[in-house]
């Protein structure tokens, strides 16, 4: 039984890899997405994610994007590069 009505995610679209000097892999480069799901509705929604280069500065940031609050389901206030949660 689930035990919240809507779930959140967060993934990326690998673009390429990011590879040491001896070809091991250590990290990836891509695309940003954040997705939620209603259960109760059976709807879900996904956008592109465009997060800020250093969260805590917000107010520093020439300009950024805040998802919208459907991608996240979000019901709380705006705050920083993104929302408060209501759980």
């Amino acid at each position: 039984m689930l035990t919240r009505a809507i779930g959140r995610w967060s993934c990326t679209a690998v673009q390429q890899d990011s590879k040491q000097a001896d070809g091991k892999v250590v990290g990836y480069f891509g695309i940003p997405f954040v997705a939620s799901a209603n259960f109760r509705t059976y709807t879900y929604v996904w956008c592109m994610d465009n997060p800020v280069s250093n969260p805590g500065s917000v107010a520093d940031q020439l300009a950024f994007v805040r998802p919208s609050r459907r991608c996240l389901a979000a019901k709380g206030r705006a705050f920083g590069s993104g929302y408060l949660i209501d759980r």
